[in-house]
């Protein structure tokens, strides 16, 4: 199992900018779904579910790109 590198500066960025992203969603999402009480389940779930997936995809991405390169993986990719 290798042991995880503490998270960069940039990768500590994604994190906040991500957790900000995920709570201006879920409030204009549920303020959008509120239009119409009898569908605001539906209409929810409908826009948060997708919007908040593709945030937390890019985010896990860009922290992945953003990642040190191990000595161990260098030495692996040019063997």
């Amino acid at each position: 199992m290798q042991g995880r590198q503490p998270l960069t500066n940039a990768q500590r960025a994604v994190v906040v900018i991500m957790d900000i992203l995920l709570l201006v969603e879920l409030s204009l999402c549920m303020y959008w779904s509120s239009a119409n009480p009898e569908t605001m389940t539906i209409t929810f779930m409908k826009t948060f579910v997708p919007v908040a997936a593709i945030t937390l995809l890019a985010s896990w991405y860009t922290i992945k790109r953003l990642a040190p390169v191990s000595e161990e993986t260098a030495l692996q990719e040019g063997a």
